[in-house]
């Protein structure tokens, strides 16, 4: 049986929150679309509008921010849509949205149809010799407001306007905590956030002192579409018997926040500042801010945790019938993240920041083709681009981080912050050399084929000495060189090493 849905879904939304670099504008960004979608919101709204006994909000979507899903009368649709829409375009002036309505079986078909939604386009943008908002550079200004006393006034526009006032409302700290992450308030802004030492264990041997650098992660999930779309099928095909199963949206949305609290929980101390700071966690996609000594910790335990919380979710859903359906328990255990990282100084702006990680993300998800939870990153302290083909499986990582080497080239995570520092600047020599002739390649992997034969690393050796293609060895070495960086665990100490050169100490 079908029934009328309206949905209206926000648009570009990590490019919306990142318009503004200060904190304290994207927290409050993130906190108002939070709440202007919140599901008690438009019920009041349609309860306000006199549309109450004529529409619901859809609880089997659940509460995703920037979603909004109503079941309605088929006479007043239209209604119902304009009036949502331009309640999400009045209190969110500056975000696109995607508004859709028609007649669907489920929530998961409508979300589908809904994806050739019509776009509402912001109509605050900016003209030409007027006064731009001071803030984002996107908008006419429209008012002065004080954000920080020692600053004095500074002219807003409608959007920034709405991020100050709720980003204000209550204390630093009150979105992460609606959404129950640990710690406490680490105060206004990134440079605070990048001094949170979090759990020791969790943090950079090399950078137990570094608080001066951050890392942006964005994460989406993996073969999502594919389960949702085959869950449909089956709702299709056993009408009402699968009508629990309906509520896959919200599941999906609690999985990613459960995992989310875990990752914060592996990284945070109990009795410290929160190290976690959630800039947009809905449906199947995250986007945290981090410090950078802390990243890799975080994100082996997000990866982990988000397998774990989306099998339980839906397998307890499902409960006997997935044994049944062997189609549909292979898509749910094989759901993940693919999830990019981007580290840089704390000054570097947050909209670079966010934009490298997706690219980051996207990439990872693309090496593994959607298989298995993948991660790539890319460090800004270090180079200006994403190295080609730069992922490791999240098995890779867990092995890795239990003390298990996947590649020989894994040994670097075991040294010690000057030895990495020689080793890289051969490993760049050589990738900087002349390709064509392929002698300075060749020199370069010579001498770290030396070092690895003088420090008794038997296994590396052998590989430099076989491996015909230098380029590949030099750019392994240089994401392996990259990834011990920021990487959690000890390394051994320099007098336990011969010098790179193979000069006398």
């Amino acid at each position: 049986m079908t029934q009328t849905y309206v949905v209206v879904a926000a648009v570009r939304i990590q490019t919306w929150l990142a318009r503004t670099p200060r904190l304290s504008l994207i927290r409050g960004a993130s906190r108002a679309l939070r709440e202007v979608t919140l599901a008690s919101t438009i019920s009041d709204l349609l309860k306000a509008e006199g549309l109450a006994g004529f529409a619901e909000v859809d609880s089997d979507a659940g509460d995703v921010d920037g979603l909004i899903v109503v079941r309605t009368d088929e006479s007043v649709a239209d209604r119902v849509r304009a009036v949502i829409g331009g309640h999400v375009q009045w209190e969110l002036p500056g975000l696109e949205w995607s508004s859709w309505q028609g007649p669907a079986a489920t929530v998961l078909d409508a979300l589908n149809l809904a994806r050739d939604g019509e776009l509402l386009i912001p109509e605050l943008i900016g003209v030409p010799f007027a006064q731009q908002c001071q803030q984002c550079r996107a908008e006419v200004a429209t008012e002065q407001i004080v954000i920080e006393k020692v600053e004095g006034s500074t002219w807003c526009g409608a959007d920034c306007r709405r991020r100050f006032r709720t980003g204000h409302a209550g204390h630093s700290g009150a979105h992460r905590e609606s959404m129950r992450i640990p710690g406490a308030s680490f105060g206004p802004g990134f440079a605070e956030l990048a001094t949170v030492v979090g759990l020791p264990e969790a943090r950079a041997t090399s950078y137990l002192g570094k608080q001066n650098h951050l890392a942006v992660i964005a994460a989406d999930g993996n073969a999502i579409g594919d389960l949702f779309n085959h869950i449909s099928d089956l709702i299709t095909a056993n009408g009402a018997a699968l009508d629990v199963r309906t509520r896959a949206v919200s599941m999906m949305d609690g999985a990613t926040k459960d995992a989310l609290r875990a990752a914060a929980d592996a990284i945070t101390d109990p009795a410290g500042k929160a190290a976690v700071e959630p800039h947009f966690v809905g449906g199947d996609d995250v986007l945290v801010s981090v410090p950078a000594p802390l990243a890799w910790s975080f994100v082996i335990a997000l990866t982990s945790a988000f397998e774990a919380a989306f099998k339980s979710a839906f397998e307890s859903a499902f409960g006997q019938d997935i044994r049944q359906w062997s189609d549909l328990r292979q898509l749910v255990q094989g759901t993940s993240l693919g999830v990019g990282i981007c580290f840089a100084h704390l000054s570097h702006p947050f909209s670079s920041g966010q934009a490298w990680a997706h690219r980051a993300m996207k990439a990872a998800k693309k090496q593994v083709e959607g298989t298995c939870a993948a991660v790539s990153w890319v460090d800004l302290t270090a180079e200006n681009t994403l190295p080609p083909k730069r992922h490791r499986t999240a098995s890779d990582l867990n092995s890795l981080r239990d003390g298990v080497r996947v590649t020989p080239a894994d040994v670097l995570l075991e040294l010690p912050t000057s030895a990495r520092a020689a080793l890289a600047t051969i490993v760049e020599n050589g990738l900087a050399a002349d390709a064509k002739s392929g002698d300075g390649r060749r020199r370069a992997v010579v001498k770290l084929a030396d070092y690895a034969h003088r420090n008794n690393q038997p296994q590396l050796g052998r590989w430099l000495a076989e491996t015909g293609d230098h380029e590949l060895v030099l750019r392994e070495l240089s994401n392996g060189l990259s990834l011990a960086r920021w990487w959690p665990g000890a390394s051994r100490p320099d007098h336990a090493l011969a010098p790179v050169d193979g000069t006398p100490e």
